[in-house]
């Protein structure tokens, strides 16, 4: 230790000895001092050493204050708004999970709840494989959308790691640990069958999740914590993308993020009923064919020439589709939960179909007030049946050719004129960003397509510190693109060449964000440029 510090370390505990002894005395301090010297008296040496070990307590105690404070500081103000998020749109709804519920609940999860260290479907064994195909196998069986099977593989996760358990809290058992009212413990350890009752209900009356009135429009900790009543509400939150994964692999197909659309724009094959598609914008035609491939189950859909031509004529003009339910009782839950999966799915991928509203269930969502999210409906002629109020169909309406990729020149807009404002440019400076800001901000709702701003291979596709979910494309002569703060990329977008305004991804908050927006940045052989700038000179001025 430099002499310096020494000494003013052993003045310090000099000092503090000395203070010690005007308080208690200075017999109690010599005492204190001879139990930390081992008791013997006249030692000076460790006495000295004791003064200086105090002075450097002393010494170091406003550098540890110093060190909380600044923690604290960090803890409070670093992520300023930021929001970690990858809002899965196809499989059904995110958002903020619900606040704790008290003790002493009495549902299927009462208290048992099984960490899962499995982060991807290839981690888990065969047992847990079996076990989630008996899950989708049960739905499939009870008709349940793609969502349910999600909710309840995350739930099950949850619960028991994906293990048919024959123990639990108190008397919970099986897959979901379920409680004894819930039937006799050979049916709760039987996979497909207390699969079957998390979907439909107990034995003893509990609700299932096709029960829970409006179920398809929860997230999935919510949807899941309805029917099992757990003592930990959220607990689910954190297996949802495991969930998600394994609905994808082992769910048969069509349900992927952006299944429809990637890549190059919105593209999806014909429908085997060219009577249907006849006449129909390009808007249009994006519909019916990707709701097809998303949801197969669809036996019926009808386009310009079946549907009547009152109204605002978009049946008419090619610009609506409706598609029929497929079920005997369009009334039933399953049927309601199947058309709110399909219409809640229309409304998020609106913007890569083109999407003007959509009607269902005597409810309304429309682009120009989509604040107010579904809202109720009345029949523009007063019409009360089933058909005018849409329990029977999803209505969808759109503008015609909005969704189209736009011309393949050198340069176009990351996102699209019309769906963003601009927000923080290039070189402003603030206690927003460690230095001066290096993009161009594009304000967009969560979801919105985020387009290659020119042809280039996809040479980086993940997370990237405050930048979020980032993409980056080598546009080649030395000129690279990078896209920030994306909630979700193109599925198989790395390393895929792509053109001007293809869509890569979505518009998101990850990383450190005030709000959802796309931090576009441009360089020329390393060299940051100013984005608006390159752009406007490149014939598309944001």
């Amino acid at each position: 230790m430099p002499a310096p510090v020494v000494v003013a370390a052993r003045t310090a505990g000099r000092r503090l000895a000395r203070a010690a002894a005007t308080r208690v005395g200075r017999r109690t301090a010599d005492s204190a001092v001879r139990r930390g010297t081992g008791g013997r008296i006249g030692h000076a040496p460790r006495r000295r050493t004791l003064y200086v070990a105090l002075g450097v307590a002393v010494l170091l105690l406003p550098v540890l204050i110093l060190g909380l404070v600044g923690s604290l500081g960090l803890a409070l103000f670093a992520p300023l708004g930021s929001t970690d998020t990858d809002t899965s749109v196809p499989c059904g709804p995110t958002g903020v999970v619900a606040g704790a519920a008290g003790p002493g609940t009495s549902g299927s999860g009462a208290g048992s709840h099984v960490s899962v260290v499995a982060r991807d479907p290839s981690e888990l064994d065969p047992d847990q494989i079996d076990n989630t195909r008996s899950i989708i196998a049960a739905g499939k069986q009870s008709r349940v959308p793609e969502y349910g099977w999600v909710v309840a593989l995350a739930t099950a996760l949850q619960e028991s790691g994906l293990r048919n358990l024959t123990y639990g809290d108190r008397d919970s058992v099986g897959l979901f640990q379920q409680r004894a009212g819930w039937g006799s413990v050979q049916d709760r350890t039987n996979p497909m069958v207390s699969a079957t009752m998390f979907y439909t209900g107990g034995h003893g009356g509990q609700h299932g999740l096709l029960d829970i009135r409006g179920w398809q429009n929860m997230t999935v900790t919510d949807a899941a914590q309805a029917v099992q009543v757990s003592a930990f509400p959220s607990a689910y939150a954190d297996d949802e993308p495991l969930a998600r994964a394994l609905v994808a692999k082992y769910g048969g197909g069509g349900n992927g993020p952006g299944d429809c659309g990637f890549p190059p724009g919105t593209t999806c094959p014909p429908t085997p009923w060219p009577a249907s598609e006849a006449g129909l914008t390009p808007d249009g035609l994006k519909v019916i064919r990707c709701l097809h491939q998303q949801f197969p189950q669809f036996r019926t859909m009808y386009g310009v020439g079946e549907r009547p031509a009152g109204g605002d004529g978009d049946h008419a003009h090619g610009r609506a589709v409706d598609a029929m339910l497929p079920f005997p009782d369009y009334k039933s839950q399953a049927a309601k939960a199947f058309g709110w999966q399909v219409a809640n799915w229309v409304r998020a991928n609106q913007a890569r179909l083109g999407v003007h509203y959509i009607i269902f269930d005597k409810r309304i969502w429309s682009i120009n007030r989509d604040k107010e999210g579904w809202r109720d409906y009345t029949n523009y002629s007063g019409c009360t049946s089933d058909t005018c109020l849409h329990y029977d169909h999803i209505h969808v309406s759109v503008f015609g050719n909005a969704a189209a990729l736009p011309a393949t020149g050198a340069w176009v807009l990351p996102v699209a004129p019309g769906s963003y404002h601009l927000t923080a440019r290039f070189g402003q400076c603030s206690s927003h960003w460690q230095n001066c800001h290096t993009g161009l901000d594009f304000a967009a709702p969560t979801g919105t397509p985020v387009r290659a701003a020119a042809a280039g291979t996809v040479i980086f596709a993940g997370r990237n510190g405050p930048y979020g979910n980032m993409i980056k494309i080598d546009n080649g002569n030395g000129v690279q693109t990078m896209y920030a703060h994306q909630s979700r990329f193109a599925p198989n977008v790395l390393g895929s060449r792509v053109i001007p305004g293809q869509m890569i991804g979505e518009v998101g908050s990850t990383g450190n964000t005030t709000g959802p927006h796309l931090h576009f940045e441009v360089r020329v052989n390393g060299q940051l440029q100013d984005p608006e700038v390159w752009l406007s000179g490149h014939g598309v001025p944001p």
